[in-house]
């Protein structure tokens, strides 16, 4: 008789919230970075204003809480549901989430922007403009391991709140605050926070500033967020060029457009791999292989040269600034080694977030620097070419401004030596007239002694 007893599969569930907390606080993403998950969920939820509020113990000069808020007309649709559809939850999947035209990508940002920043954090929305409800969590209860895992991620308190409540709490007629309060050390040790709040987000929502009002506020004193220095609508046409380039992500090669727009001269270029050097192509294989389909993905990257801007714009150093649809994720730091080089500036602007992985971009929405992909070597490749371009643009540039200021320097010459002549010819003329006055005053003493 077979007595084996069947064998049984062990359930694995899911981790403790007290490891995904660590975890989430090692993950590098920072204050600007968190903030920055805080903000693009209230532009994805199409916030035309937003504030940013800290509040400073007058009694010990300590910053005390932090809050986002937004006038999003939605509000927090998940936060009364169960699950996965919980805007709380970590394996939460908005339906947006793919949309390219949403900055969000992975669900978990607002999650982790908290855990990073604050122990207690609590969110205030009144969705659809009539159910007003607050949520808050204790991040040390959910890292107790005496809490069994599967409630280890629930929140300490939910109600429904009254619209008379949710007015003291937010200070929108609609929308969503995020509070943080008992803050970490990442963050309470900050000296001049407002103004690390404000540039961070000046530079990395630059288009965003010019539609969307931005506001960070200490103990109720705020300052407007204001567009900052475009400095690619400052450079003259002469001194840009456009690359267009088509990525193809299955086959992972890439065409590449380059207009120098100076005289509109036009180069077609073939990349593949991460060691090939370009490969020059003529137009007819660069149409064929730019034809738009799902595989195919467009960047549009923009090189200019600051040099001849009025005032100097420092740190250019050749780098590549990487924008999806106006949010900026990062820069591939590649430094110039001339004094030409720092003025050398670029953009890229892509619109589909298939490109990320290819791009070298982080679930954080920044830049690994360390990683390469044939998509960045095509990018990076295109960076060294302009920067040549550049460099021989400046010396035309300067070969030119020498023949133009040699040309001035000999009209003057011309001038100064035309007038020499001119003065020269009047003194000879006025020593043949006092020479003529001499031969006639002999003349008339000549007749009268006659």
């Amino acid at each position: 008789m077979n007595t084996t007893k069947p064998k049984l599969h062990p359930l694995i569930g899911a981790p403790h919230c007290r490891s995904l907390i660590n975890n989430t606080r090692k993950s590098g993403l920072g204050v600007a970075g968190s903030i920055n998950e805080l903000v693009d969920n209230s532009i994805s939820g199409g916030a035309t204003r937003i504030q940013i509020d800290i509040t400073i113990k007058a009694s010990d000069n300590v910053i005390s809480s932090l809050a986002v808020s937004d006038n999003c007309t939605s509000g927090m649709t998940g936060i009364n549901k169960k699950g996965t559809d919980n805007s709380f939850n970590f394996g939460h999947i908005a339906p947006h989430q793919t949309d390219d035209k949403v900055i969000n990508q992975n669900g978990i940002g607002l999650k982790t922007a908290c855990l990073i920043l604050c122990d207690n954090f609590s969110a205030v929305t009144c969705v659809n403009h009539d159910e007003c409800s607050k949520m808050s969590f204790d991040a040390d209860k959910m890292s107790d391991l005496n809490t069994p895992a599967d409630l280890s991620y629930q929140c300490e308190d939910y109600s429904e709140i009254s619209p008379q409540k949710y007015a003291k709490e937010h200070p929108f007629a609609q929308g969503t605050t995020i509070l943080m309060e008992k803050l970490r050390p990442i963050i309470s040790d900050q000296d001049n926070l407002g103004d690390i709040i404000s540039n961070n987000i000046k530079n990395t929502y630059p288009e965003h500033t010019n539609t969307i009002d931005i506001q960070v506020g200490i103990n109720g004193s705020y300052t407007k967020i204001n567009c900052p220095r475009d400095v690619f609508a400052e450079v003259e046409d002469k001194h840009g060029y456009s690359t267009t380039i088509y990525y193809n992500l299955h086959t992972r090669d890439s065409v590449i457009k380059i207009k120098r727009i100076d005289d509109m001269q036009i180069t077609y270029w073939y990349s593949t791999g991460i060691r090939n050097k370009l490969q020059k192509i003529r137009k007819e294989s660069y149409e064929n292989q730019s034809k738009k389909s799902d595989e195919t993905k467009c960047i549009i990257m923009t090189s200019i040269s600051t040099y001849y801007l009025p005032e100097a714009v420092n740190n250019c150093n050749n780098r590549v600034d990487l924008y999806m649809n106006g949010r900026k994720l990062g820069s591939y730091e590649n430094n110039a080694n001339d004094s030409w080089g720092t003025h050398v500036l670029h953009k890229v602007e892509f619109d589909s977030k298939k490109l990320h992985d290819d791009l070298c971009i982080t679930p954080n929405k920044t830049v690994n620097n360390h990683m390469n992909t044939p998509l960045k070597h095509s990018i990076t490749s295109c960076q060294q070419k302009m920067l040549g371009e550049h460099f021989l643009s400046r010396k035309k540039a300067e070969k030119k401004a020498k023949d133009e200021a040699d040309a001035t320097a000999n009209t003057a010459e011309e001038e100064e030596e035309k007038k020499d002549v001119e003065e020269s010819g009047e003194e000879e003329e006025e020593v043949v007239e006092e020479e003529e006055e001499v031969v006639e005053e002999e003349e008339e003493v000549v007749e009268e002694e006659e």
